[in-house]
């Protein structure tokens, strides 16, 4: 409790009296020194202390990835993959001595250990994704897959995104529109082309790079919020992935994770066709996916972003 209302000088104390009155219970031991190194940034003491807790404890797999984390921070990315392999001799799919292992082998050079590590994990929990290995490898080598910043993407995906808004009536002005275009253009990843659409019946002021789409004469009698479905209008002729965002929305900062994102839902896509062949009718070619709330707050809620693929 102390150390959930932030009084760390006193919760300290208390750890290291438990610690002298229990010395064999690995207990007091761990949480000191997660909290040292969260909010006191003592790393070489809470090294110390995790390294009791295996002494202790030594089939404690959460000790092996807080202390790879903690050498990582340290420079010390040889002694932090050693941990987590001893972590993984434990538990071999434990994700924070996985992802450790991988941030460490990659500071080491080790591109490819990293790689042949993570796909021998998966294939582990589930063997049909073995398929995946090949397709992608293929997709590498024949130049629509690339590594950057670390990460693999697909190349076409840099084209492939457009963003999608809906004003409808006074609420918001033009303005709004040509603000949430200027933000996402500041923060998208260098080398993705910005697309951005805007379904309204009054598109006065919007600036030209903005495409705008007229509503159906149909939906006139639409009101508030029921506008948003234009965004399935089958005259607006889009495809690829489109992301809805609300015109009262605010981008604070690098729109890097939706690449990311879309990267991955977009390689699951082709294993998903890849695996099923015998039954291509049945593969993704259309699909709604709810992003991450997370990423998302709106004041001081929560709220959701929504990307549609349409082919």
């Amino acid at each position: 409790m102390l150390q959930l209302f932030h009084r760390y000088p006193e919760a300290e104390s208390v750890y290291r009296g438990l610690m002298d009155q229990f010395p064999t219970d690995h207990r007091a031991f761990f949480n000191l020194a997660s909290m040292l190194a969260a909010h006191r940034e003592q790393l070489h003491e809470s090294c110390k202390l995790l390294r009791k807790v295996i002494e202790l404890k030594p089939h404690v797999v959460e000790s092996y990835g807080a202390i790879a984390a903690l050498l990582i921070k340290l420079q010390k990315p040889e002694e932090s993959a050693l941990e987590c392999y001893h972590g993984l001799e434990i538990s071999f799919n434990d994700k924070i001595c996985l992802f450790n292992l991988n941030v460490a082998l990659r500071q080491l050079n080790r591109m490819d250990t990293a790689i042949s590590l993570s796909w021998e994990t998966l294939i582990k929990l589930e063997p049909s994704i073995g398929s995946q290995r090949s397709l992608i490898t293929e997709q590498f080598q024949g130049g629509t897959v690339e590594l950057y910043e670390g990460q693999y993407r697909i190349k076409e995906l840099r084209d492939s995104l457009t963003f999608v808004c809906v004003k409808w009536g006074t609420k918001y002005s033009s303005e709004y529109v040509n603000v949430l275009y200027c933000a996402v253009k500041r923060n998208l990843p260098p080398g993705y082309r910005l697309r951005m659409v805007c379904f309204t019946e009054d598109s006065a002021g919007i600036s030209k790079e903005i495409r705008c789409i007229p509503f159906l004469p149909q939906t006139t009698p639409w009101t508030g919020w029921w506008n948003k479905a234009q965004v399935f209008a089958p005259h607006a002729d889009l495809d690829g992935w489109l992301l809805y965002v609300d015109l009262d929305t605010v981008v604070c900062g690098s729109l890097l994770f939706l690449a990311e994102t879309l990267d991955r839902i977009q390689l699951h896509m082709c294993h998903y066709s890849a695996v099923d062949e015998k039954n291509a009718e049945t593969s993704i070619s259309n699909a709604i996916v709810v992003l991450n709330a997370e990423h998302f707050v709106n004041e001081g809620k929560v709220r959701m972003i929504i990307l549609t693929q349409l082919q």
